[in-house]
């Protein structure tokens, strides 16, 4: 460990002051080691190739996050997992089971999966919007309009952890509002998520495999500027990241009516090789996904196609 001077005699002074006041303070110092450590293996999950253990591993992790916090709730890595962590539980699991009981037909299967993506959307925002207010307490006023929303952003986020935030947080509000079609409320707020994307990649674009510019892809309002977001993302990943492939041929393709391109992509999804070892669980779940919307009949007539 290399500290300098000033770094060692802060860190004194910091054992000093817990050792004298109180024993409290150690446990803050330790709480906090554990969460940030936490947070830096966390990575390793998107490693995984098996769905099933994943799902397991993912739903564990939540369950010992929210303990975390209930004993640390001012630990900003802590917010910061269980944001990204009931979001991708509800993009990779939750979503998945509600796909395949649309597949089979289904219907009280699917409302069910689809209320329990919907919820931990909810709860991940709820963490998400925690973790930024504690860098500026406007938030609630800055989600009246775009305008206001941007200008707040560009005045409060600017570094590279700012950015992680934003794409996160920016993440389960757009996702949320995919899984909560028809509520007009959330849908009405939909450029709240897409402002924070907007800003996470102007920060640092390249983050997550070029993701921001995948979700501004997916639900951007004009069909050319979304064409330009997943082309740039696929610049990034060099096509290793499968969700643009997905998300490209799902939204883009499926809007302009374009079947044999819709169905090239996702070809090139289920052909892909393991080109990115640290997105092989995003990457798996995208195969899994490419797989059934070629082959449930439900999925392609909601792209008009026959």
């Amino acid at each position: 460990m290399n500290l300098s001077f000033g770094a060692t005699h802060r860190a004194l002074l910091v054992a000093v002051a817990c050792s004298v006041f109180t024993t409290g303070c150690l446990e803050k110092m330790g709480l906090n080691a554990f969460l940030g450590a936490t947070r830096d293996g966390s990575h390793s999950l998107n490693t995984f190739q098996d769905f099933e253990i994943a799902r397991e591993a993912t739903a564990a992790g939540l369950g010992q996050l929210e303990g975390m916090h209930k004993l640390a709730p001012w630990n900003e890595d802590g917010l910061f997992m269980l944001a990204r962590g009931w979001a991708t539980n509800s993009y990779f699991f939750a979503e998945d089971s509600y796909e395949e009981a649309v597949a089979k037909g289904d219907a009280p299967a699917a409302n069910y999966h689809l209320r329990r993506a919907r919820a931990g959307f909810v709860r991940s925002l709820y963490f998400g919007q925690e973790l930024l207010k504690r860098s500026d307490d406007g938030f609630d006023a800055a989600t009246q309009d775009a305008g206001a929303m941007s200008a707040w952003l560009d005045d409060n986020f600017e570094s590279d952890e700012d950015a992680l935030r934003l794409l996160w947080v920016g993440f389960s509000w757009v996702e949320h509002a995919h899984v909560s079609k028809e509520l007009k409320d959330v849908q009405a707020r939909l450029f709240v998520g897409l402002e924070m994307l907007k800003r996470s990649l102007e920060i640092d674009e390249n983050l997550e495999h070029g993701m921001a510019h995948t979700l501004l892809g997916a639900y951007g309002s004009d069909l050319a500027e979304n064409e330009k977001h997943f082309k740039r993302a696929l610049e990034l990943n060099d096509g290793g990241f499968l969700p643009t492939k997905l998300s490209y041929a799902t939204t883009f393709y499926c809007a302009k009516s374009d079947k044999a391109a819709y169905e090239k992509l996702l070809g090139e999804v289920l052909s892909a090789t393991d080109a990115i070892p640290a997105a092989r669980l995003p990457n798996t779940v995208a195969k899994r996904r490419a797989r059934r919307y070629l082959g449930a009949p439900a999925f392609q007539k909601s792209c008009g196609f026959s």
